[in-house]
């Protein structure tokens, strides 16, 4: 091996500053069941768009969180949505199960956290530790977003050729 070979490192990939956000549902992605350390779980997604803009792109920062897809007693994911409409969900609204998709477009304030490069990061990660229901009178509205479904179906859509009649 010679001995001017060099090591490359990428640099750390920019993080959402921690702090309280508003922001606004983008999507709820369903992952199906997925293999965890903890064995196959079913999980979703919740992607939120946020009020603050990113330096490199002007685009607005997309931050989102897992759980597994159980609305238990005990549940994380039961948990999130009684803290952000700032209720707990009641029994009965979940024995007929809950249309995640229907949170879709709702605005919610984000608190982010930063935890410190352990566990296995090398770079601190920006985490959403709370969530809450909005301010009054703040309408977050989705910007610039292409949900997972869509952008799929739009790389399967073949681009219609030219025709000589065409030109």
């Amino acid at each position: 091996m010679p001995r001017d070979q060099r090591v490359l490192v990428e640099p750390p990939k920019p993080q959402v500053p921690p702090g309280d956000y508003d922001a606004v549902c983008v999507e709820v992605f369903d992952w199906g069941w997925v293999q965890t350390r903890w064995g196959r779980r079913p999980l979703v997604e919740f992607l939120f768009q946020l009020d603050l803009r990113r330096e490199d792109s002007g685009n607005r920062w997309i931050v989102s969180r897992k759980f597994k897809k159980s609305l238990a007693t005990k549940a994380n994911l039961r948990q999130f949505l009684g803290d952000w409409r700032a209720r707990p969900l009641l029994a009965a609204e979940v024995e007929g199960g809950i249309n995640l998709s229907m949170w879709e477009g709702r605005n919610a304030r984000v608190s982010m956290i930063s935890i410190p490069p352990k566990y296995g990061y090398v770079t601190p990660v920006a985490f959403i530790a709370e969530i809450g229901p909005p301010r009054p009178g703040v309408l977050l509205l989705p910007e610039d977003y292409i949900r997972r479904l869509d952008r799929d179906r739009r790389a399967r859509t073949p681009v219609p050729e030219e025709s000589a009649h065409d030109q």
